[in-house]
């Protein structure tokens, strides 16, 4: 524990501890081999450290700086919000940027299925919200199946509110051609809300021109007044072949 004084007539406090140092506030819960940290800023330093953040995620790190009340700085981290000894999934980066309850900025991200690795990004965002719902893009796929063929795509979230939701998909199928997927979700008080999920599928005829086929399944409750509710369903499919082909 070390005080130093300053010029004007005030102390400055900061303790260094090692071996197993442990830093608790609330809900988060650090340690490391060595702990440096001014005690009146709570500016500090973690070195070979591992631990939980708000409102949970798992942190471990060559080195964590917590440069003030809310933002880490990461160097070397691995992350998880899998409480699993071995995490079925977990992303390291060579640095990132972590704010409680906000989100996790990463640059050259690698992303790891139960060890294994399987997306590289040069750059990451990971929304650690209560509620998690963030903008963004989610996570690109990749597979192979005999129906359609391999197959890759992404999607993007736009959370538009705390009751309102728009994902817009975009997937490529080696004997599909071109898959554009919809789905705009409401809630209002109970049981007033809506689904309404739409796919487009784009494909080459056997004569060599484009044939478009859809699937169509949408879906709201409205209240009104009066004790009345208004209800409309809609499931329209281009053919039943496509809409087997669609379900598998």
């Amino acid at each position: 524990f070390y005080v130093t004084p300053k010029p004007d007539g005030t102390s400055s406090r900061r303790i260094v501890a090692h071996g197993s140092a442990v830093f608790l506030r609330g809900e988060e819960r650090l340690s490391g081999d060595r702990l440096e940290m001014d005690l009146d800023s709570g500016v500090g330093v973690f070195d070979t450290a591992m631990g939980y953040a708000q409102p949970g995620i798992f942190i471990e790190a060559r080195k964590i700086e917590r440069v003030s009340a809310d933002p880490y700085r990461i160097h070397g981290g691995r992350f998880s919000s899998c409480s699993q000894p071995n995490p079925r999934w977990r992303f390291g980066a060579q640095s990132a940027t972590l704010k409680l309850d906000d989100k996790v900025k990463a640059k050259h991200v690698v992303f790891r299925v139960m060890g294994v690795p399987a997306f590289y990004f040069p750059y990451f965002i990971y929304p650690i919200q209560e509620d998690q719902r963030s903008s963004g893009f989610l996570m690109p796929h990749y597979g192979s199946d005999q129906v359609r063929g391999r197959n890759v795509g992404g999607a993007f979230f736009w959370a538009m509110g705390r009751s309102l939701d728009q994902t817009f998909a975009v997937d490529y199928y080696s004997k599909w051609g071109w898959g554009f997927g919809h789905d705009f979700r409401y809630r209002r008080k109970s049981p007033s809300g809506g689904d309404f999920r739409s796919f487009f599928n784009r494909r080459e005829s056997e004569g060599g021109g484009q044939v478009w086929e859809h699937d169509l399944n949408w879906s709201a409750n409205q209240l009104l007044p009066g004790k009345l509710r208004a209800t409309v369903r809609v499931q329209d499919t281009s053919t039943q072949q496509f809409q087997r082909r669609f379900q598998d």
